[in-house]
């Protein structure tokens, strides 16, 4: 019998109050329902974390690379050591409350045709933040970068009940890992963004269901490991992922058509600024 119900792993790069503050939440989140490990991957960070991590929670398992090797990667590291039947995958700008991991893998039990389980996400203050969408489309992709419109986006009324969606996002990302045996890990092609669609879409084509769980509720403070390097991330490896997913999932034709509406997107973002300097 495995001695360990689930894995968590935190992927963590220079944010190293916030990871020891996101490790005192999950430790503190256990209800004894389940027995748990807990996986640290640094990625090369410059700070003080490891001595901190080290020294606060001697409990937890530390993998050090010696480079950022990226959020997939760094996950795909971790999952290949893990004991767990579930594998959580929890960004390290995270605060977790009782329960919340405990109800989360109790609900994913209760699903066994479900590969993945995202949860509710909240601001700091505790304002919504979105953390569902439908899976990339032209359509859609179109009216974000092109409209302005995020029609991707599940609207928050919508969050009020337990439901069937494209994808969650991976700040709080729980898979089985009976469904990562059958998918494969997550794609190292994707430093970081859309490596967690690219996963859920993989879900969804091996016949496995994407589930957003209404019961828990988890604060995400957000893009905290990209703050020194925010504009790159932002742009060049969101847009160049984006292009990367469509002609993965469908094709040199469709991510050409991509290439075209972020371009556009960008052109028309740079005529806006253009016009607010000159009014």
């Amino acid at each position: 019998m495995n001695s360990v119900d689930c894995s968590i792993i935190i992927v963590s790069y220079n944010t190293a109050g916030l990871t020891l503050q996101c490790l005192a939440s999950v430790y503190n989140s256990f209800k004894g329902q389940y027995r748990y490990e807990v996986i640290v991957v640094d990625n090369a960070s410059k700070d003080d974390s490891l001595m901190q991590i080290e020294a606060r929670f001697p409990q937890c398992q530390l993998m050090v690379n010696t480079e950022n090797l990226g959020f997939a990667k760094a996950n795909n590291q971790a999952i290949a050591v893990a004991k767990g039947q579930y594998f959580l995958l929890l960004n390290s700008d995270t605060i977790v409350p009782s329960g919340a991991i405990d109800d989360s893998v109790v609900f994913l039990q209760a699903h066994p045709d479900a590969g993945v389980v995202g949860c509710r996400l909240r601001y700091p203050d505790g304002s919504h933040q979105h953390s569902l969408a439908r899976l990339p489309t032209l359509g859609n992709v179109f009216d974000t970068h092109v409209r302005g419109k995020m029609t991707a986006w599940y609207s928050e009324a919508e969050y009020e009940s337990s439901m069937e969606v494209g994808c969650v996002i991976g700040a709080f990302l729980l898979v089985s890992r009976q469904a990562v045996e059958k998918v494969g890990l997550l794609d190292n092609r994707f430093f970081m963004y859309s490596e967690d669609v690219d996963w859920c879409k993989r879900m969804w084509d091996a016949r496995l269901r994407v589930l957003y769980f209404s019961g828990a509720s988890v604060i995400h403070i957000g893009r905290q490991s990209i703050k020194t390097r925010k504009g790159r991330m932002m742009g060049w490896e969101l847009h160049k992922n984006i292009v990367t997913y469509f002609n993965k999932h469908h094709g040199i034709f469709s991510a050409t058509i991509v290439t075209a509406i972020i371009s556009l997107g960008l052109v028309r973002t740079g005529l806006i600024a253009v016009k607010k300097r000159l009014a």
